[in-house]
């Protein structure tokens, strides 16, 4: 799978993901239903480059879901691991090599 191809996969799988969780809502919406949406949270893992990491920090950004992310390996991109968990109101963690 090339690049683009990748890129595409995740941004598609994460989308989904959040439009999934963010589905969920009860209506009428709640004071305690907001609390529940402000709990649910996503975690992202990555192990190398992606080739728009503005669009993915953007989605992290406009999400309702706290984002943590987590980048493995010495050659995940430090800056999206970084810029996601900043933008989604998350923390970030790298996991090296031994």
């Amino acid at each position: 799978m090339d690049q683009a191809t990748g890129m595409a996969k995740m941004l598609g799988q994460a989308g989904a993901a959040i439009k999934g969780i963010l589905s969920k809502k009860k209506e009428p919406v709640k004071p305690q239903t907001v609390l529940a949406a402000s709990n649910k949270k996503i975690f992202l893992l990555t192990d190398g480059e992606v080739s728009s990491p503005e669009e993915v920090i953007n989605l992290a950004r406009t999400s309702e879901c706290r984002v943590h992310s987590f980048g493995v390996g010495r050659d995940c991109s430090k800056y999206l691991v970084k810029e996601v968990a900043k933008a989604g109101r998350g923390s970030s963690s790298f996991i090296l090599d031994a």
